[in-house]
């Protein structure tokens, strides 16, 4: 790891001359990163939270870090093929981490919204961006934080005023262009949702070409007094893309976040997701839903901090694996000694379809206050044989007899997407991956 941290010491050193990126606001914060990156290294399986979670891909390839603005634009065309067709969306396009406003159409979006570039937000609202961000010495940090905040430039700033909701949900459509090298990006994404107002962000990463892509990918969402984000995830991409994704969010009075994450498919996959409820009555829930087979890897880790009291979180993960593929689920909730009245539950389940794959899961409650309801639980197995039994015994051949099952664990997840068409496109990708024809065959009934 020592010469692929010599790399990106290097590389900072030719980003740091780009126009103007020395003289920039965030710029400090930059190089606060770097220094606890050089410092501190990129985890390893000796860290605790990475214990189970191999980057060997690291050295695999030989990615070229983007720290400018493609100058090539792919054609809208390409666009258009990855963008939903059961979602009536805005479509925002981060085209090898940067915002590309020349292949994102925001249509009738609300002209109070602000949607931008996350490098014109910082020359425009230098100093406002700059107490937004966070600071390296967040507890949650680790290398991949430190290096994501050292190239902080590209990616979406969102500003979302107060009372305001948007009709349509926005989606984060990545494209990471590999045609020519492996590329290796850092997209920071920056939504700021003010008092009692609300949107609803869709997340997907796509690779276009036959070389590798790495995202690293770091989310902040700061939520106002009495407002709504829901926040989901489409993952499935190639079988050479690799993935790293935070999610911090920062919950003010009576805010509610919910989020969905559905990972189907890539090489490799780290969702991280910290919600921080700093005010009363602030709700924060996490689903997850994760379908890998192959020798595809798919690591969950959540971490939400009750800090006020009469908050509440509730956590549903659930996995099917296959093959030789390896799950995760790690999640932790702190209940701070002035959280009071806190309610949390956290569960993760998992079907192992075959001897030869694997689940490491650890849910976690760490409690530092008394009145609370809190409880966590994890499980792991097969197929219930005496259902498939009892399915067969009435005429159902044995594969769709364990699609129906199959769909009935993952329905509960699929249903708690609040936005019609995303879940109609989950639907469509799960019910695909269960060799069934039938859209509606994952309702759930």
């Amino acid at each position: 790891m020592e010469k692929l941290i010599d790399k990106f010491v290097g590389e900072f050193k030719n980003f740091e001359k780009s126009d103007g990126i020395a003289a920039q606001e965030i710029h400090p914060l930059r190089l606060a990163a770097l220094d606890r990156l050089k410092k501190f290294g990129l985890p390893t399986s000796k860290d605790e939270n990475w214990r189970n979670t191999k980057t060997d891909f690291l050295n695999e390839y030989n990615f070229k870090l983007q720290t400018e603005r493609p100058d090539n634009l792919i054609d809208q065309s390409v666009v258009d093929d990855l963008k939903s067709s059961e979602t009536d969306e805005i479509c925002v396009v981060i085209l090898n981490g940067f915002y590309c406003p020349e292949l994102t159409e925001l249509g009738e979006l609300n002209r109070h919204v602000v949607v931008s570039g996350l490098e014109d937000a910082v020359r425009f609202y230098g100093k406002d961006i700059e107490k937004m961000m966070l600071k390296s010495d967040h507890p949650e940090s680790d290398g991949y934080y430190e290096l994501n905040t050292a190239f902080a430039r590209g990616g979406v700033y969102i500003k979302v005023p107060e009372g305001v909701y948007p009709d349509r949900p926005i989606r984060l459509l990545s494209i990471n262009d590999a045609h020519t090298t492996d590329v290796m990006t850092q997209p920071r994404n920056l939504i700021v949702v003010g008092k009692n107002a609300g949107c609803r962000i869709v997340e997907s990463v796509n690779t276009i070409g036959d070389n590798a892509s790495f995202s690293n990918m770091l989310t902040e969402i700061r939520m106002g007094k009495g407002s709504n984000v829901e926040y989901d995830k489409v993952q499935n991409d190639t079988d050479k893309s690799y993935y790293i994704g935070s999610v911090l969010v920062d919950q003010k009075r009576d805010s509610v976040y919910n989020s969905t994450y559905v990972s189907l498919g890539g090489k490799f996959v780290r969702n991280y997701t910290n919600a921080r409820l700093r005010g009363i009555g602030s709700e924060a829930n996490f689903n997850g839903l994760y379908f890998v087979d192959g020798e595809d890897f798919i690591d969950n880790h959540t971490l939400v901090d009750h800090i006020e009291p009469n908050c509440s979180s509730r956590e549903l993960f659930k996995g099917i694996l296959n093959d030789k593929s390896v799950g995760v689920f790690r999640g932790k909730v702190i209940v701070h000694p002035d959280a009071q009245k806190t309610n949390a539950f956290q569960a993760n389940n998992n079907i192992l379809m075959s001897d030869d794959a694997k689940i490491f899961t650890k849910p976690q409650l760490e409690i530092y206050a008394d009145d609370v309801k809190c409880s966590h639980g994890a499980t792991s197995g097969n197929l219930d044989k005496e259902s498939l039994f009892y399915m067969q015994a009435r005429g159902i051949g044995e594969e769709v007899a364990k699609a129906l099952l199959l769909n009935a664990f993952a329905g509960e997840v699929i249903e708690k997407v609040h936005i019609t068409g995303l879940r109609d496109e989950i639907k469509r990708l799960v019910a695909k991956r269960l060799t069934v024809e039938d859209l509606y065959f994952c309702d759930v009934l």
